[in-house]
């Protein structure tokens, strides 16, 4: 192989290299993102795993080294063989690794980089297991992944352990961890167990001391390393990727190259780039010529959606850029007011009322902004009535980081929406038990609802893109009298006090997350366009119970006006379609009149009214999706 000798426009440095054979093939890139608690050895993880170095990688920010700790994303990368999965596509895959900061006070730079990736490894310190900041990994997880194979579980600092007890103790980590991680979608996800830096002396976040001599004199190099790059490769799976639609790329770092011009550093979310072609930068709202491009040390004409690319342009100041979005001419421009299709996190205890105020992510910016929450009930009613396979588009293609539960939805400005009084869970209900249960049941996950959000500063966000919204002041997601988390879940975890908290750092600060619907420039926003109502909240009882799903005999006969419930209503909550309330409406009322009213069961269940039942106000519901229900189970009207 011959020296390149070339400059890495990925970090700023003259790499003298050698070009891999990788160079020349095609190559898949995945973005992997490397998150846990502050000291539990991702650094060391990362310069054990990295090939290639690149921006920021290994904490090489002077604070970085000087505090111990990581401040920025950094990223390097390694290739592999392509697997069986993705051999047609590629001949190789590179992992793009994204090491996060892991300090509490640090969350906007997290939350930032778990937007562009398309897997994750979450790092634990085997010898302390679940932390507070790795709860809210797992959070964040949550709203970024699509399933359980997009998350490794890496046991770090294994070689820490006795050797006699290593395996027994690791196998019981595993087991605790899987059930704390119950009622999330990784509770089957898969372990590693590694020593990165062996004897504790990777220098990495958190290791601002001089190495300490290994345990064992032959343990000087990484220990499970190869399998858990080995199992990376194993999960690689065809992703979605497309280079139509206009360019957009989320930029993480800037700097000047001497003789070269100002290179700016990030991934491309969505379209395609060219050498040659003009790209704007739309918050300093001007435009630039590509004058050349870089992936890892290797010069390309041309990168695409979830590629990582150093773009380099001329007759640019790299101190007026720091973080921000490169895009194609006029794809972008200011935005002061969205509609979000948004989910609620289901591990925060706090309340997210309407009119008030919280932190927005999108991309690399975090900003505040006022939110109003609607549609919950009549979406509720639109995803029940549609199939798996109305609810994607034809033809879009989600960014890295997109999200699998978050179906692409418009408003619809000619219908009627009920407003909200805050963000649901679907679970807010006086029943205690409810809570519990939607949080660890994939039925009891957070209804889907719209959020109008107005942000204090324009953003530019483009129509599709991810929202996360957090409450990060001092006292947001503190957790109310009764907040029902389980002991040592995730949830438990998330609204534990840390003992050396700070900043929020002891609770669960994400509450909701989803996409953007609607986009609106300063001034376009007409709020009377919206057709928000309000109203007063009937509520009523289950009397009896219809046949269970699947068969079986409940108490459902429908000869009679007035039983008081079957077999199946007088016992625990059975799994039925079908049931009979009263007390929603006056005795004398009409109930007729209501039939195709939407109702909600105890835990956010929608069904319809399908008719009357007998006399004094009673009716018959249907519930497509079922509903837990035994006699006295609470109905409302939606």
């Amino acid at each position: 192989m011959e020296a390149t000798g070339a400059v890495d426009i990925t970090d700023g440095r003259a790499s003298g290299g050698r070009k891999s054979k990788a160079a020349s093939s095609s190559i898949l890139n995945v973005n992997v993102g490397v998150l846990g608690h502050v000291d539990s050895g991702k650094t060391s993880l990362v310069r054990a795993l990295s090939t290639v170095l690149s921006t920021a990688a290994l904490d090489k920010h002077p604070q970085s080294r000087e505090r111990g700790i990581t401040l920025d994303l950094g990223f390097s990368a390694f290739t592999v063989p392509a697997p069986a999965a993705v051999a047609a596509l590629c001949d190789s895959v590179q992992f793009t690794l994204v090491d996060c900061p892991g300090h509490a006070s640090l969350i906007r730079t997290i939350i930032g980089g778990a937007q562009i990736i398309d897997m994750m490894l979450l790092v634990v310190d085997a010898t302390k297991g679940m932390q507070t900041q790795t709860a809210e990994c797992v959070v964040i997880g949550e709203t970024t992944m699509a399933s359980a194979d997009d998350l490794v579980i890496v046991l770090n600092k294994a070689d820490l352990m006795p050797e006699d007890e290593r395996e027994a103790r690791i196998a019981r980590l595993q087991a605790r961890m899987r059930r704390q991680l119950a009622g999330t979608k990784f509770a089957r996800a898969r372990f590693a167990t590694v020593a990165a830096a062996p004897g504790g002396g990777g220098g990495g976040e958190g290791d601002s001391a001089q190495p300490a001599a290994p345990a064992d004199a032959k343990q000087h190099t990484s220990a499970g390393v190869v399998e858990l790059a080995e199992l990376l490769r194993s999960l690689v799976r065809s992703p979605q990727r497309s280079d139509t639609g206009p360019f957009h790329m989320a930029v993480d770092h800037c700097f000047a190259l001497r003789g070269q011009g100002t290179v700016l550093t990030g991934t491309v979310l969505s379209g395609a780039v060219e050498v040659g072609q003009m790209i704007e930068l739309p918050e300093l709202a001007i435009t630039r010529k590509v004058k050349s491009m870089q992936v890892y040390r290797r010069p390309v004409q041309r990168a695409q959606q979830g590629d990582r690319v150093g773009v380099c342009v001329a007759g640019l100041d790299a101190a007026l850029v720091e973080r921000g979005v490169a895009a194609a001419p006029g794809a972008l421009r200011p935005v002061r007011a969205a509609v979000a299709a948004v989910r609620a996190v289901k591990f925060f205890r706090g309340k997210c009322p309407s009119g008030g105020k919280l932190h927005v992510s999108t991309g690399h910016a975090t900003v505040m902004a006022t939110a109003t929450y609607f549609g919950a009930a009549e979406m509720a009613a639109i995803l029940v009535d549609r199939s798996p396979a109305q609810s994607e588009e034809q033809g879009t293609v989600p960014p890295p980081g997109a999200l699998s539960d978050i179906p692409p939805v418009r408003v619809d400005w000619r219908r009627d929406f009920l407003q909200q009084p805050a963000l649901t869970r679907g679970s807010d209900r006086p029943d205690s038990q409810a809570a519990a249960s939607a949080a660890t049941s994939q039925e009891g996950r957070p209804p889907l609802q719209f959020a109008l959000l107005q942000f204090q500063t324009p953003v530019f966000a483009p129509p599709g893109g991810l929202v996360i919204g957090s409450k990060l002041d001092g006292d947001a997601g503190a957790q109310p009298a009764g907040g029902g988390a389980q002991r040592g879940t995730v949830p438990a975890r998330a609204a534990a006090a840390e003992p050396s908290g700070g900043g929020g750092a002891g609770r669960c600060r994400i509450c909701l997350y989803g996409r953007i619907v609607e986009a609106f420039g300063a001034g376009e926003l007409d709020a009377a366009r919206l057709r928000l109502y309000t109203t007063r909240e009937r509520r009523g009882v289950i009397f009896r119970v219809g046949a269970a799903a699947g068969g079986g005999g409940g108490g459902g006969g429908a000869s009679g006006g007035g039983g008081s419930g079957g077999s199946g209503g007088s016992g625990g909550a059975a799994h039925v379609h079908e049931v009979f309330g009263r007390d929603l409406f006056g005795r004398d009322s009409r109930v007729a009149a209501y039939v195709g009213m939407i109702v909600e069961g105890a835990q956010g269940e929608v069904g319809r009214i399908e008719g009357t039942f007998g006399q004094a106000g009673k009716f018959r519901a249907r519930f497509p999706l079922g509903i837990a229900a035994k006699v006295g189970t609470p109905l409302r009207t939606a």
